[in-house]
């Protein structure tokens, strides 16, 4: 009776000696029998024998397709990530640049401060003249832009993902207008064109669509296009939309923002 009591216990403990958990892997696909130390969010850490001794090792997450423990339940790795709902530690300010902006004439920094997820506001403006002169009008003055931005549901940063933006656009600026001009020569009047100073305002309602990359919680990257309607008495480049003629007043406008998280 002594004998088959020993033979149980030591049986017992053998199986719990040689019982371990099973990572089953999926590149390269494979098993890896381990025991599981700790399971946090990019990483699972485990300990396993390698020529009698043993050691401490981690796999990404993303590359494990389920855990078979060893009391035999099952944990699947192959779903789609939980979506991100905590964004309480997020940095909820940017402060981002227009970066093609200077081409078109004038040089465009926006603020953006996100309110709650999937909801922020941002303003921004840009000084007119301060670029390139495309069409040789040597405009100067100012324009404002400001919008809401609505996010369906930021994935992984509250200031991250694609949106959708109604946007009121507002600029005041002159420009030289070539105009036929009659001058009095002697009794002859000679008409010729040249640069006349005019004033303008210019007023846009836009709808905006973009995204926006948050790298390392630092940085932000966001490309956007828009379309709507413009109104203003000089058509074409308008700083801060294209179009917006009197007969079709259809604007559009797009760009690359860079900048910096806070």
């Amino acid at each position: 009776m002594k004998k088959l009591t020993l033979f149980i216990v030591v049986l017992f403990l053998g199986l719990n000696v040689f019982a371990q958990d099973v990572i089953i892997r999926k590149s390269p696909n494979g098993a890896i029998n381990c025991k599981i130390i700790e399971i946090d969010d990019d990483e699972i850490k485990y300990s396993m024998e390698i020529n009698g001794q043993i050691g401490n090792f981690s796999i990404d997450k993303d590359n494990v397709e389920a855990i078979k423990y060893e009391n035999g339940d099952v944990e699947n790795f192959n779903t789609k990530k939980q979506v991100k709902t905590d964004f309480s530690k997020d940095a909820k300010n940017a402060i981002k640049f227009n970066f093609l902006s200077p081409l078109f004439g004038y040089t465009y920094l926006s603020y953006e401060r996100a309110i709650k997820p999937g909801v922020s506001f941002e303003i921004g403006l840009g000084a007119i003249g301060l670029g390139g002169d495309l069409d040789e009008i040597k405009p100067l003055g100012g324009v404002m832009k400001l919008g809401v931005k609505l996010r369906r549901s930021p994935s992984y940063n509250i200031l991250a993902g694609g949106y959708f933006m109604p946007e009121i656009v507002f600029g005041m600026y002159e420009f030289d207008d070539m105009q036929n001009v009659p001058t009095q020569n002697g009794s002859v009047i000679i008409h010729s064109f040249q640069p006349v100073r005019e004033k303008t305002a210019t007023l846009g309602v836009l709808a905006t669509f973009g995204y926006s990359v948050v790298i390392r919680e630092s940085f932000v990257i966001e490309w956007y296009g828009s379309v709507g309607y413009g109104f203003t008495k000089h058509s074409g480049l308008n700083f801060g939309f294209l179009g917006a003629g009197q007969k079709f007043p259809i604007a559009v406008a797009t760009g690359f923002k860079f900048g910096f998280v806070f």
